[in-house]
């Protein structure tokens, strides 16, 4: 299944200061967009054979980078800088409980509005 396109909610903004730090936690997928300014990213911690170990990537505006590990990531700036946060759509399973959750309530309703339209006839 190909991934959607577009987001379904818009993009979370942060503005951040010199020397501030955004503390996160992103799901997989989740966008990050430096709109303007220099920051540093240190995305979540990954397993390998040896330990943990995160990742550091320095980003100017216009770079883009996406979180391939669930966890928390830090955005520290190192002068004024706009970054934006596009979180991922609902996965697969979320859509489908979503789907579920929905069928279930729509047949919780009819049940209990059928005998009222009965009683009404």
């Amino acid at each position: 299944m190909p991934a959607p396109t577009s987001h379904p909610m818009p993009p979370l903004r942060y503005t951040l200061g010199p020397g501030q730090a955004l503390r996160r936690h992103a799901a997989r997928g989740t966008v990050l967009h430096v709109a303007q300014g220099r920051v540093k990213i240190t995305l979540p911690p990954q397993w390998a054979a040896v330990g943990a170990f995160a990742l550091r990537h320095s980003l100017t505006a216009g770079d883009v980078i996406v979180v391939s590990e669930s966890g928390w990531i830090i955005v520290s700036a190192s002068g004024a800088a706009e970054v934006m946060l596009h979180a991922p759509g609902p996965g697969a399973w979320q859509r489908l409980w979503n789907g579920l959750l929905a069928r279930l309530h729509r047949r919780q309703w009819q049940a209990t509005t059928s005998p009222v339209e009965a009683e009404t006839r």
